[in-house]
């Protein structure tokens, strides 16, 4: 999906009043991007392995039942291995696509060449899912991801809470909490995020997730491991 870290229940001067419709709707053709963090540490032995990743994306299309198509490019760049560090160059990144209603629920996503079943599951897990109804601070909803076999799709649900809103002249941000729980059995994905979300266009601004059990591409049916995940804007690392 499309991602400073604040306080949790701070309220900012400038947060509305008044209920504030969130909605997913980006501009055909607006780009962003992201530097992306998988910090993965081995329950067992508590080992720790880092891949860092460039992910950019571009809008589409737009549909006439307001679905919106988004197409990703995802580069490795670095890894780090129990301090050990390398860079890594891939000759061609890895190129799929997603399509997400207004509301922000994945409505389909391409197959990949990679694990395409733990590359659904992450696309579901990082759903910012919007409410249908206005909302204002310390509202909360929840958004239901059912199993679908064709897929392999397990069972998501997702808790949400608006935790602040910046209004200014130069800003609109809704900031946004969730918890992330799948039926899986002992390799679901539990955590929970934060994440700053433009509110004219609904998509997410920078991010940071914590899952107390997560995944590795490739490794499905393995006991999973801890996971910190950080969205970075790539603009802002490039102003470093």
């Amino acid at each position: 999906m499309i991602l400073s870290v604040l306080a949790l229940g701070v309220l900012s001067q400038n947060s509305p009043a008044e209920p504030i419709l969130l909605k997913f709707q980006p501009e055909l053709g607006q780009k962003g991007g992201y530097l992306v963090t998988r910090l993965f540490t081995e329950l067992a032995d508590k080992s720790e392995i880092e891949y860092g990743e460039k992910l950019e994306w571009r809008v589409s299309q737009r549909d006439s039942a307001g679905r919106i198509g988004l197409e990703f490019k995802q580069s490795s760049t670095s890894l780090k291995f129990d301090g050990f560090e390398s860079k890594v160059e891939v000759a061609e990144p890895l190129v799929f696509k997603e399509t997400r209603t207004s509301l922000g629920e994945l409505f389909s996503r391409s197959v990949d060449a990679e694990d395409n079943v733990t590359a659904r599951r992450y696309s579901h897990a990082l759903s910012i899912v919007f409410p249908k109804e206005p909302v204002k601070m310390g509202s909360t909803w929840r958004a239901e991801i059912h199993a679908d076999s064709e897929n392999d799709d397990t069972a998501f649900l997702l808790n949400f809470a608006l935790v602040k809103v910046e209004l200014s002249k130069a800003l609109s941000i809704a900031t946004i909490k969730v918890e992330i729980h799948e039926d899986r059995g002992l390799t679901s994905m539990n955590g929970s995020g934060l994440v700053r979300i433009d509110i004219p266009t609904g998509t997410m601004i920078e991010g940071k997730y914590f899952f107390n059990s997560a995944p590795m591409i490739g490794d499905e049916e393995l006991l999973p491991n801890s996971l910190r995940l950080t969205f970075t804007p790539l603009k802002v690392v490039a102003k470093k």
